[in-house]
């Protein structure tokens, strides 16, 4: 066990033992003195527990559920046990991208006026798990004002990911944690976003920092999730009110209704790009199904020439095989 640790990576896991070894070696190569890594296994069923008997460094600690307690409940798990000055969630399907990651975000803390900064993130290599293709995020390099950060990432110009963001635990534990919050995935955006508003700035790392796997899922409950997280985040910005000036208050709030129109719009494109049996009837259903998120008619327009092109595809296919 580490004493007075300096940075506490927490990677919450369930049944995914394969993967669950690449986040965990990356955090174990991480050049960093005063490092601990908690892993808190959420009654996993797989090959997990043995997995992590097979583990022995001192800077790994183990926390075993014996009933799933949810993803937020086994993130709070994370928290409760950690001793870190800084803290890091790292998903068990995410790594970090070198051996040095996590020096450079702490590094970016110390650089700058602590008082000042919330939040430190980074670049992230995007891994999407059903092609296998790569591609990697950018934003503004250095500081940038708490307003700005927060529109940009509802306005999807930045993405934050928590395998990539670094939070002083002490803030983290004083805004609630992950349960305070009313949302099933947006938790992490909540949290940083009560944190950040704390202070002037935040602080991006343009150096790729965190792989990040996006997994393609087509449950169409992802919408009401989606639609129901904005509203989460909708109350929390209206909470904090007197954080922002009015201005940028109508600005924020302009951006979540902006991200909650788009909701059914991903959701629709992943289906017309994912499932081979969604057709026109299955987009024009959906389409009514979320009219009150008002498409636009460029959204309509973009929908239909992707519908277009996965029936042309199809086609031609059957042509080549004779069919």
């Amino acid at each position: 066990m580490v004493e007075n640790p300096l940075v506490t990576v927490a990677i919450p896991t369930f049944n995914r033992a394969r993967l669950l070894q690449r986040a965990l070696a990356s955090a174990l190569e991480q050049r960093i003195e005063g490092l601990e890594i908690i892993v808190a296994d959420n009654a996993s069923s797989d090959e997990t527990g043995q997995v992590l008997r097979g583990v022995n460094d001192p800077r790994v600690r183990v926390i075993r559920s014996p009933v799933n307690v949810g993803m937020v409940g086994n993130w709070q798990l994370c928290l409760n046990a950690a001793k870190g000055r800084y803290f890091l969630l790292l998903s068990d399907d995410d790594a970090f991208y070198s051996s040095r990651s996590l020096r450079r975000l702490v590094s970016a803390f110390d650089e700058s006026q602590h008082d000042e900064i919330g939040v430190v993130f980074g670049s992230v290599l995007l891994e999407r798990s059903a092609s296998g293709s790569t591609s990697r995020t950018f934003w503004r390099p250095g500081c940038t004002p708490t307003a700005v950060a927060i529109i940009d990432f509802l306005r999807n110009k930045v993405s934050v990911f928590p395998c990539a963001t670094l939070l002083r635990t002490s803030d983290l534990r004083s805004v609630g944690a992950y349960s305070a919050f009313n949302a099933q995935y947006a938790v992490d955006a909540c949290a940083w976003i009560s944190i950040a508003t704390r202070y002037t700035r935040v602080r991006w790392v343009e150096d790729v920092v965190a792989r990040y796997r996006i997994h393609d899922s087509l449950s169409s409950s992802s919408v009401e999730i989606a639609l129901a997280d904005n509203t989460a985040l909708a109350d929390l910005i209206i909470a904090k009110k007197n954080s922002f000036s009015p201005a940028v208050f109508s600005e924020i709030l302009d951006s979540l209704k902006e991200s909650r129109n788009r909701a059914a719009l991903g959701y629709i494109l992943k289906r017309l790009k994912n499932d081979k049996k969604y057709n026109y009837c299955s987009a024009i259903f959906d389409l009514a199904k979320y009219a009150h998120l008002n498409f636009t008619v460029s959204n309509l327009v973009f929908i239909f020439e992707h519908l277009e092109k996965k029936i042309s595809g199809a086609v031609k296919k059957c042509k080549r095989s004779g069919e």
